[in-house]
């Protein structure tokens, strides 16, 4: 049991192939725990880390697609599609109306508001994202441990 406490302990380090070595060492791939943590190991593999420079770099460039990195579609097409729709107005405004019209002032704010709340949020959400990875990795192995 100490063997997979430690094992737990280095996947959560996310150092996999001492976990791995350390379960094959003593032989332990027969046991069920032993084998949910292989499956685990796995898993973490496949699911990375999200590098939060580029999410927000991708939001800033593009609004909506740092959250579409996150694989968050939903956010990231209604991110794009209102900082799109107010910027339009508001470029619509000052074309067609004085630049300093009352209407110009709301729909820039209101764009500009939704532009750097879709930089903040792609960050959070970035962070968020990561903090849930390891989250669920840590409640899996006291799952497994029964811990």
């Amino acid at each position: 049991m100490i063997l997979l406490i430690e094992a737990g302990i280095y996947l959560l380090k996310n150092n996999f192939q001492h976990a791995i070595s350390l379960l094959q060492l003593h032989n332990l791939e027969e046991n069920t725990k032993t084998k949910t943590l292989l499956n685990l190991i796995k898993n973490k593999k496949q699911k990375t880390k999200k590098n939060v420079y580029l999410s927000t770099l991708l939001s800033t460039l593009i609004p909506g697609s740092g959250k579409m990195y996150l694989n968050n579609y939903g956010d990231g097409i209604y991110s794009f599609i209102y900082t799109g729709l107010t910027t339009y107005m508001a470029l619509n405004s000052i074309n067609n109306e004085n630049k300093f019209s009352v209407k110009s002032f709301i729909y820039g704010g209101l764009s500009l508001t939704l532009y750097a709340g879709n930089i903040y949020g792609t960050y959070i959400a970035t962070k968020h994202y990561n903090k849930s990875l390891y989250i669920d990795l840590y409640n899996n192995i006291i799952d497994t441990l029964e811990i």
